[in-house]
C-alpha cells in the first residue's frame, strides 16, 4: 500500500492512498459472503448461495464497492498507526478509482486533535461541586406518586374489563373509584411488605431519579464553564460527525415510534439539510465538549478499566454480531473514558472536603 499525508486547514489531514490490485482482490470472497447475508436469492437461505451466484445477482459494481470498504477499513488503522496520528471523529472517505484488476485509489480527510488550551478545570469543577445541594424527597411527592399508581391500577382494570372511560384518560378517574391504600393493596402491587415499605421504595426511586437529573445538570454546567474558559478550534469534520450521529439517533427514535424520517420531514415541511442546519450549534458544542474531555483524559492519564471495556464490547457484539469490532471498541473506549473524566472532575470538590476534614482532625490531635 502506498499513501501520503497532507495537513490541511482546520486541524485536518488529507490521506491519499493506493492499494495494489492483488491486495484489493483478496477481499472479494469476504465481500461476497457479507453481501450474501443481505441479498435474497431464490432457492437459497441467506448466506448459503454459491459466491459466484451472489456476484451475478448483486452485480460487479456492488461487489467492488463492498471490497473497497473492507480494504480501506483495514488500511485506515494501519495508516493512523504508521503516521502516529491523533485522530478524532469519523473520516470522510472518497474512492477515486475502482475497477477490476486495478489498484484501489482513495482519499481520506480526517480531523486530528487540535491545540486545546484549558483553564483551571479542576478549580471550575470544584466550585460547581461545592454549589450542589443534597437531594431530598418530600412526603407530598410520594403521595403524588401513590395517587398516580392508584389511577393506573383503575385504568388497567377498566382496560381488562373493556370498559370505555373518557378515552382511557386516567386523570379523569373519580376519587371514589380509587383503591384504598392498605397493607394488603400494597403487597398486591409487588415485592412490598406493607404501605410503609411501598412508600420507602417509592422514595428511593424518586431520589434516584432526582439524583440522576441533578448529576446530569451538574456535568453540563461543569463542561459549559470549562469550555467557556478554554481556547480551541473545532474542525468542521468533527461538527459534521456530530451532526451525522445526531441525525442517526433521531432516525432511530422515529423508527421506534413507527415513523420514517422521510414521513417526518414531509409532515414538518422540512428538508434533512434544514433539520441538520438547526442542530449545527448543538453539534458544535458537543464537538467542543469531546475535545475538552479528550484533553483532560490525556493530561490526567485517565483510561477506562480494561476488563470493563472488554465486557462492554462482548455485550454489544453478542447482540450485534455483524458489527465491526474495531468500531465497537473505539465507541466503548470513548464512552467509558468520558465517564471516567466526569468522575474525576466530580471528585475534585469531594476530595478537597475530605482533605479539609482530615486536616481539622489532625489539628485537634496536635492541640491535645
Amino acid at each position: 500500500m502506498k499513501f501520503s499525508t497532507e495537513k490541511i486547514e482546520n486541524s485536518q489531514i488529507k490521506i491519499t492512498g493506493s492499494i495494489p490490485s492483488d491486495d484489493f482482490a483478496k477481499h472479494r470472497d469476504s465481500a461476497l459472503r457479507k453481501i450474501a447475508e443481505k441479498i435474497k436469492i431464490d432457492g437459497f437461505r441467506p448466506g448459503k448461495a454459491p459466491l459466484e451466484t451472489v456476484a451475478e445477482k448483486a452485480g460487479e459494481a456492488v461487489v467492488l464497492e463492498e471490497m473497497a470498504h473492507m480494504a480501506i477499513n483495514e488500511a485506515y488503522p494501519k495508516i493512523i498507526e504508521d503516521e502516529k496520528l491523533n485522530i478524532i471523529g469519523y473520516p470522510q472517505i472518497n474512492i477515486t478509482k475502482l475497477a477490476v484488476d486495478n489498484p484501489l485509489e482513495f482519499t481520506i480527510v480526517t480531523a486530528v486533535m487540535p491545540t486545546v488550551t484549558l483553564g483551571d478545570y479542576k478549580k471550575i469543577a470544584k466550585e460547581h461541586v461545592k454549589k450542589s445541594k443534597p437531594v431530598t424527597v418530600a412526603d407530598s411527592e410520594i403521595d403524588d406518586a401513590l395517587l398516580e399508581i392508584r389511577k393506573m391500577r383503575v385504568h388497567q382494570k377498566m382496560h381488562d374489563d373493556k370498559v370505555e372511560h373518557d378515552n382511557h384518560d386516567h386523570q379523569a378517574i373519580d376519587e371514589k373509584d380509587l383503591p384504598e391504600i392498605t397493607d394488603k393493596w400494597a403487597s398486591e402491587l409487588g415485592d412490598f411488605k406493607n404501605v410503609a415499605d411501598l412508600r420507602e421504595k417509592i422514595k428511593s426511586n424518586i431520589e434516584l431519579e432526582k439524583r440522576g437529573k441533578a448529576g446530569d445538570a451538574q456535568r453540563i454546567a461543569i463542561m459549559d464553564s470549562i469550555i467557556a474558559d478554554a481556547e480551541l478550534d473545532v474542525p468542521p469534520l468533527l461538527i459534521d460527525s456530530e451532526l451525522t450521529r445526531m441525525t442517526s439517533h433521531f432516525q432511530s427514535d422515529l423508527e421506534r415510534a413507527g415513523m420514517k424520517i422521510e414521513d417526518y420531514l414531509k409532515k414538518a415541511d422540512m428538508t434533512e439539510e434544514k433539520l441538520m442546519s438547526g442542530w449545527r450549534t448543538e453539534a458544535e458544542h458537543r464537538a467542543k465538549m469531546q475535545l475538552v474531555l479528550n484533553k483532560i483524559a490525556t493530561s490526567e492519564n485517565i483510561e477506562p478499566d480494561a476488563d470493563r471495556v472488554e465486557h462492554e464490547i462482548n455485550m454489544i457484539l453478542e447482540h450485534h454480531a455483524d458489527a465491526d469490532k474495531r468500531n465497537v471498541t473505539a465507541h466503548v473506549e470513548l464512552v467509558l473514558t468520558n465517564q471516567a473524566v466526569f468522575e474525576f472532575l466530580e471528585s475534585q470538590g469531594v476530595k478537597k472536603e475530605k482533605e479539609a476534614v482530615t486536616n481539622k482532625k489532625e489539628a485537634k490531635t496536635d492541640k491535645k
